[in-house]
């Protein structure tokens, strides 16, 4: 039997103690009264009432987290970010590990956003263009040298 598992936060992986319920991040969200609920129903083996229990941690770390203060101020970063992480890290972001992805300060969204954009070719650099305003151009032209901007 393995003496790890993942955490019991159904959106988090970190691999903790086959002792624990939860990784210390979310076991610190759940009440000292359903912490202690938690200890009592496994020590005494009711399973039934250590699942409602749990279950009822879940929903109260799933609510703390939408509604902290860091999500408030942050935005979310989600995709390929692995090959970034340092450069999120950089720009003040913080793994999340019940969201799978990455809280950076909503000033450096946009910088997060290119990044994560260009995680597989770090050297192109792409910016969001809405299409309002991108350049248009009249495709009739036979030449590149003929190609003229026309307006909308």
């Amino acid at each position: 039997m393995p003496d790890t598992h993942e955490c019991l936060m159904t959106t988090c992986t970190a691999q903790i103690s086959k002792h624990l319920a939860f990784c210390p991040a979310h076991w610190r969200l759940v009440p000292r009264d359903l912490q202690t609920e938690i200890y009592e129903t496994h020590r005494l083996n009711d399973r039934q009432s250590w699942y409602n229990a749990i279950a009822r941690a879940r929903t109260i770390i799933a609510e703390q987290e939408r509604n902290s203060p860091q999500a408030a101020a942050t935005v979310l970063i989600t995709g390929d970010t692995y090959p970034v992480k340092d450069q999120l890290k950089a720009l003040g972001g913080v793994w999340s590990p019940a969201e799978k992805g990455w809280r950076v300060p909503k000033a450096q969204e946009l910088a997060a956003k290119v990044l994560v954009g260009n995680a597989d070719n770090p050297g192109a650099l792409q910016l969001p263009f809405d299409d309002e305003y991108a350049p248009a151009y009249d495709e009739t032209a036979e030449t590149i040298g003929d190609r003229r901007r026309i307006g909308r």
